[in-house]
This record gives C-alpha cells, structure tokens and sequence, in this order.
C-alpha cells in the first residue's frame, strides 16, 4: 500500500507539473481547443441526455394493443391490401406512425408490422439471435432486429428473413412508414431550456431513417409527431 502511495504522488507531481506548464498557454490560444473540447462535450451529452428524454415523453403518450382494440371497435378502419412497415425505435407499445396513419386515414392494412432494429454492444450478433418476431394479433407483428456495433443493418434483409419464418410480408408492394419527431421545448422538469433548444435544432438536422437505411422513396411515408419536452 504505502509502495503505490508513493508511485502516485510521484505521477501526481509529473502532472500537476505538466498542468501548470500547459495552464500558462490558455491566454496565449490555449483557449480554443478547450472552448471546442466544451462545445463538444456540451453537444454529446445534450443530444444523449435529449434522447434519454424523449423515449421518456414518447412512452407517456404510448398506445397499449388493449386499447387499440377497443378504438378500433368503436370506429372500424377501412382494410387496404398490402403490407404496411411502421420502422420505430421502441420496441413496446404501438408505434405513434400506426395511429397516425389510422386515425386520420382511417386505414388497416391486411399486413402490419411493427419494426425495431436495435444495435448491441457487441461486434456482431449470429444469425440464430438476430430476429424475434411476435404475433401480437391479427394483421400485427412485432419484429426486433439486433446488430453489432460493426454491422450494418438492413431492413430487406430482415424482411426476407420474417418472410422465412411465416410472416406474410410483400417485400416488393410493402409501404414503410417513419416518424418524424418535432421537439419543442418546454419548462417541464428534464433538462434546462436552453440544452431542450439545443437538442432541438440538433434533432431537426439529423439524417432521416429512409436515407440511413436505404428505402425507396417512392414507398415512404413520412408522418409527423409534435413532442414537448
């Protein structure tokens, strides 16, 4: 114990020395790369911590299968044929593009499926642990996909998958449907407003999902959800 003691007051001294040294360059343009580390750090945790937040907000404003089934029986949508893709990032409850779609289209498609695809922290997952799939009732599906961190996911792929396992999936005539969340900041507890308006801007000029998965475009559908933070 005492031997380590003295290694690491013996490494602190090298630091503290090094610190100072360094610390008299800060008026001297030292400054700006620590202004930039800040503004870095600043903008990676107000975008994790606004992500943290919004699957928060999103789950208060979910939708259980209970009662999609009892609004669905007080006002029974039109049935449309085809397969309907709802891409979402939560694996529970039900997606806010179905309801969208449903309640003011007021259209059911004779296949839906609810699509997760989800990156593990690990470098690659095997085929035989890729996909989970769940029949949550008629014309529903749920399908989670996991990949590693070093592979690429692919939503065909997963479809020819589920389309192995049983699922009635028409890949070529599938419509995919992507939320696109609107964020508006708001006093209510989480964050300071100023890091909400941050997250916000930051969240406007993000990638959508049909560009960083390859989709069509001609058979997307954007729907967009307003969330207060």
């Amino acid at each position: 114990m005492a031997r380590a003691l003295v290694i690491i007051l013996a490494l602190g001294v090298v630091d503290v020395a090094f610190l100072v040294a360094n610390g008299l360059k800060i008026t001297r343009g030292g400054w700006i790369p620590l202004l930039v580390g800040v503004a870095g750090y600043v903008i990676i945790s107000t975008w994790r911590r606004g992500r943290e937040l919004l699957v928060v907000r999103i789950k208060e404003q979910a939708v259980t299968l209970e009662a999609l089934r009892t609004e669905m029986a007080e006002q029974a949508p039109a049935h449309a044929p085809g397969t309907a893709i709802f891409l979402t990032s939560h694996s529970e409850g039900i997606p806010a593009t179905f309801l969208q779609n449903m309640r003011h289209n007021h259209v059911l498609h004779e296949v839906n499926i609810f699509l997760t695809l989800v990156t593990e922290h690990r470098p690659r997952i095997p085929r035989k642990e890729r996909i989970r799939i769940s029949r949550l009732a008629d014309h529903f599906h749920r399908v989670v996909a996991s990949y590693g961190f070093m592979e690429e996911p692919s939503v065909f792929h997963v479809l020819a998958r589920c389309a192995e396992e049983g699922v009635p999936v028409e890949v070529e005539r599938a419509t995919f449907f992507l939320g696109r969340e609107t964020v508006f900041p708001t006093e209510r507890p989480g964050m300071p407003l100023w890091r909400e308006w941050l997250f916000a801007w930051i969240a406007r000029n993000t990638s959508t999902a049909r560009r960083e998965f390859h989709l069509p475009a001609d058979r997307v559908v954007e729907l967009g959800t307003q969330i207060e933070l």
